[in-house]
């Protein structure tokens, strides 16, 4: 199952809660050998030998593939190759280049892919839309894994490319969400709870998810079970991730560089004014 593919990670909304396919994560170079012609035995055991290589390199497939643990994460929105590099740094299996929703650019996109991978950890990019050429600008950079944003049917699951993730922004994915999770190629539905709530009429409100964005968020776990696949989902603080990894959940968002950059310097700031320690690092949404 995951020979071949890139991982594919299914999203259920916008960027936070969408059902997105991420395919299995393999080098863009080294795809498929069918039809290549080698000119000596030795080419072709270099080709095989750089493909093992490449694989054996992809942390996040790794860790899910041995499935002991869930596969921890976290997302870069602030573009820098040393910040890449920090949050790779960190301990995590991936980190997920933002190129929709942060202030990440293609060139910003490309420093940081190989900053990330050069540190054995997993880079994810999250493309701005749903298009071909972007998927191939991802996978060029070196990216594990592609994440797709407005893919909505499992029709358009199939015309994606299997090296790649996709986000699924409306309530129309998660209807589909079973469909989707049996399209060839996708191994992970990811969940972003915050899109997901305002998709499906029940946003979260005061850091409080309503009982039917629960039941939705267990729902898109069931599928991915179901199929054999694994499922992700977005979160906002180790506390949460903890909670999630206990429920299930294969491919876990710890945090994000711009929700922990301001919330530690101002707890460190508070402390040394003798404050309270301010907001502790919990996520928006509690249980």
């Amino acid at each position: 199952m995951w020979g071949n593919h890139i991982l594919s990670v299914l999203s259920v909304c916008t960027l936070v809660l969408d059902l997105v396919p991420v395919f299995r994560s393999r080098s863009y170079a080294f795809q498929s050998n069918q039809g290549t012609t080698f000119e000596s035995e030795t080419d072709r055991q270099h080709f095989h030998n750089m493909a093992s290589v490449m694989q054996e390199a992809n942390r996040l497939r790794k860790v899910m593939v041995e499935g002991k643990e869930a596969a921890m994460g976290c997302w870069q929105m602030i573009p820098g190759a040393n910040v890449a590099r920090t949050l790779a740094r960190t301990g995590v299996d991936w980190v997920l280049v933002d190129c929709e929703h942060g202030n990440i650019d293609d060139a910003a996109m490309h420093d940081a892919v190989p900053a990330i991978a050069a540190c054995g950890v997993s880079p994810i990019v999250r493309i701005p839309d749903n298009q071909g050429w972007m998927v191939k600008r991802a996978l060029d950079s070196g990216a594990h894994g592609v994440l797709v944003p407005l893919l909505y049917t499992a029709e358009g699951a199939e015309q994606l490319y299997p090296n790649y993730c996709t986000n699924r922004k409306t309530k129309e994915a998660v209807e589909n969400v079973n469909a989707i999770a049996a399209v060839p190629g996708i191994d992970v539905l990811f969940v972003g709870p915050f899109d997901l709530g305002n998709n499906i009429g029940h946003p979260v409100v005061a850091g409080v998810m309503h009982e039917n964005l629960h039941s939705t968020i267990a729902k898109v776990l069931k599928a991915a079970n179901s199929a054999g696949k694994k499922a992700g989902i977005f979160c906002t603080s180790g506390e949460q991730a903890k909670g999630y990894a206990d429920q299930g959940f294969h491919m876990i968002s710890v945090i994000t560089d711009m929700h922990i950059l301001p919330q530690s310097v101002m707890a460190a700031v508070n402390k040394a004014k003798g404050q309270e320690d301010g907001p502790k690092l919990t996520g928006p949404y509690g249980k």
